[in-house]
């Protein structure tokens, strides 16, 4: 019987199974390449991505830190306005409050037939009077209507009244301290 030897196509089936398997091998390898390449793409582009967005805050921050600088600066700004304007409404009551005061003062005694004013003295917004009157009622009055107008007086007290008699009749001398208030009117 012949013989036949089997064993060279086995061989032949094998290598091609071999060269199969390689193929395939390589084939996973070459897709494994370059999934990884797409990958590290991917993340390069995220990470780029999330670089620029960085930087973006990084200028919003800068910019926010510099409107926060102006910001105090005005409000610094905003305080020397208010202290100024708060001197300069300090300057026009002491130089409008006396006047006030003094018409105040002249009309009052326009008004009041026997009652006349002998002095006036005025030293750290602290008022003396003194003056004479024909009646103890004069005086109360003149003292009422000082109270009355109470935005530009206060702590208005009577000091002290003596009586004095001349040849022809006899009178009152006065004198009242209080304190001025000088305020712009509104």
């Amino acid at each position: 019987m012949p013989r036949i030897n089997l064993l060279p196509v086995q061989k032949s089936k094998t290598q091609n199974n071999l060269k199969i398997e390689f193929i395939l091998f390589a084939v996973l390898i070459l897709g494994t390449i370059v999934g990884i390449v797409l990958w590290g793409n991917s993340v390069e582009t995220k990470l780029a991505a999330v670089e620029a967005d960085i930087f973006a805050l990084s200028d919003e921050i800068n910019e926010i830190k510099a409107s926060a600088a102006k910001i105090e600066e005005f409000k610094k700004q905003s305080q020397t306005l208010e202290k100024k304007l708060l001197v300069i409404q300090q300057l026009s009551e002491e130089k409008t409050g006396p006047a006030r005061m003094l018409n105040t003062i002249v009309n009052i005694f326009n008004r009041e037939e026997k009652l006349w004013l002998m002095s006036l003295e005025e030293k750290s917004g602290q008022i003396s009077l003194s003056g004479g009157a024909m009646s103890h009622e004069n005086i109360s009055d003149f003292h009422i209507t000082l109270k009355r107008h109470s935005e530009l007086f206060e702590n208005v007290k009577l000091a002290k009244v003596t009586t004095t008699k001349s040849e022809s009749a006899n009178y009152f001398l006065w004198e009242i301290n209080c304190k001025a208030k000088y305020m712009v009117p509104n």
